[in-house]
């Protein structure tokens, strides 16, 4: 009973408290009314400046739906409306300028790899120790002349194995990490490049010619919407990139699993 007349007392309570709040609140309404000066003729047409202050410090809505610009006067000004994943990502399609910029960019990435490959010599016989320890110790699987690019030849002829007897099996493995990265864009890439870049430039519809778009002619923007038959082969093209990548690293680690386990068979007692 004494809980009882404790709950229903903390109602009574609250509906005092509710009450005596709304009483609050139509009282300062009708003040408020009763010192507002009366308009005569037709009413005046609400500007930005007369909306309540309240209203100009909401907060922003979610990214998926609106981007808003970061120098908004205290007031969120909307910009681009998004209609796509390429408007959430910032992603850029395809101009005409950027086969230029492509080129400028390849020509200079070459002449960097050949200064370092340069670099790389100089050093090389300059301090021998450092990057060329193994071979001051005649340790190296084969000998290296002393030639600008006699060291990418020999690296280049090195196997996984013969990798881990000179230098160790993590070392190997990293090594060997480079390899499967290249055998797996060299299986992917060549039939692509091959079968899928003549057909999207001879029979894709020259979409992107029509665009001015020099770039996308070899590429998926080119394709015309709907196309009736080339779609299939870009589904083939990609179980076949997921069947390669997938059976390359299998392989892979089969070979791996055996060479950890002679690794292990070699190590001194008590390890």
């Amino acid at each position: 009973r004494a809980r009882a007349r404790a709950r229903a007392s903390a109602r009574e309570r609250a509906r005092a408290r509710a009450s005596a709040h709304a009483s609050a609140h139509v009282h300062t309404r009708a003040m408020t009314t009763q010192h507002e000066p009366l308009q005569s003729g037709p009413p005046q047409p609400v500007t930005q400046h007369s909306e309540p202050r309240r209203h100009r410090h909401l907060p922003p809505p979610t990214a998926l739906s609106l981007k808003w610009s970061p120098f908004a006067n205290r007031s969120h000004r909307l910009v681009k409306q998004i209609h796509s994943a390429d408007d959430l990502l910032g992603v850029k399609k395809n101009s005409s300028g950027d086969l230029k910029s492509i080129l400028v960019g390849l020509g200079f990435n070459c002449i960097a790899i050949f200064c370092i490959a340069i670099a790389f010599w100089f050093l090389k016989m300059r301090y021998p120790r450092i990057y060329a320890n193994n071979v001051c110790e005649s340790k190296s699987p084969r000998d290296v002349a002393d030639t600008p690019l006699a060291w990418a030849t020999a690296s280049w002829k090195t196997t996984t194995d013969e990798a881990v007897k000179c230098a160790g099996l993590d070392q190997a493995l990293l090594v060997e990490f480079c390899d499967v990265a290249m055998q797996i864009l060299i299986q992917i890439a060549l039939p692509t490049t091959l079968v899928l870049c003549p057909l999207h430039f001879f029979l894709g519809g020259n979409r992107a010619l029509d665009q001015g778009d020099h770039l996308s002619r070899i590429a998926m923007g080119n394709v015309v919407r709907p196309h009736p038959w080339l779609f299939y082969v870009h589904a083939f093209f990609v179980w076949m990139v997921v069947l390669t990548t997938e059976a390359t690293i299998h392989q892979t680690m089969q070979s791996f699993l055996v060479r950890c386990g002679q690794w292990r068979k070699e190590l001194p007692y008590p390890q």
